[in-house]
């Protein structure tokens, strides 16, 4: 069974293996799709823009930002598609693992890499390799054995996390909306938003990290520009979650 302590370590591991401290805020070269709002030179308290001037200032910084870590819109289909295999719907876990492994060389990547990174570790763990572990107060061995695990996805923002000890409802694919009805024992590691912790707490975690994103002046860039407290962020959770490796019905992307 996995633990609290194991989730953080994981977690901790994968982000500093990416040159991200635990707690930190997110760095530009790490999630490309994350910026600070335009604050030119020494001034603490920002410029006001209109919402089209933010959007060109926003995705001229991506572009600089994606090139200096070599790094472009294409990098992440070229080589995850084509290389490893990892369609949305119907990607093989041993390839999650191999792009995982991948991806921490590279330290470059979004909420894909980073939850395929976490896998990684997870699923390399020395803690699966003990065999069996002796019970202190019962005196009992018990074997030792790797939780289920998959990638979700939040189809609303196309955001993917780690998600332990937890399968989908049928052969759909498809996750409980309710965190709340989740395993007790389900995790979640979502290294992106730096959040490690049990499924039915995910929400509240969720929300205080978005809060706090936007707090520190953050801003989203994906499908255009989003506030992290927007209605799209703040209500992810209660959204439909589908699994990134096994759907009946897909649409390759």
């Amino acid at each position: 069974m996995i633990s609290q302590k194991m989730v953080y370590r994981i977690l901790a591991d994968v982000r500093r293996s990416m040159g991200v401290q635990l707690g930190e805020r997110l760095k530009m070269n790490i999630s490309s799709n994350i910026v600070r709002k335009y604050n030119p030179g020494n001034s603490k308290q920002g410029v006001e823009m209109t919402p089209k001037d933010m959007e060109i200032k926003l995705k001229n910084d991506q572009i600089t930002i994606q090139r200096n870590v070599k790094i472009d819109t294409n990098m992440r289909y070229s080589v995850a598609q084509q290389k490893y295999d990892l369609n949305d719907g119907d990607a093989d876990k041993s390839n999650i693992l191999e792009y995982g492994k991948y991806v921490l060389t590279q330290r470059i990547g979004n909420c894909f890499e980073l939850s395929c990174a976490s896998a990684y570790k997870l699923c390399t763990h020395p803690y699966w390799s003990m065999g069996t572990i002796k019970d202190i107060k019962t005196r009992q061995h018990t074997k030792v054995q790797l939780p289920v695990w998959d990638l979700v996805k939040f189809d609303a923002i196309d955001h993917i996390y780690l998600v332990i000890g937890q399968e989908p409802t049928g052969n759909s694919g498809d996750y409980e909306n309710n965190f709340s009805n989740w395993d007790a024992n389900a995790y979640i590691i979502d290294a992106w938003a730096n959040i490690g912790c049990k499924a039915r707490e995910f929400p509240v975690k969720w929300r205080e990290r978005m809060t706090e994103l936007d707090r520190q002046g953050y801003m989203f860039i994906g499908d255009g520009i989003k506030h992290f407290t927007s209605e799209a962020f703040l209500t992810a959770p209660v959204q439909a979650k589908v699994s990134y490796t096994h759907r009946e019905s897909q649409a390759l992307v």
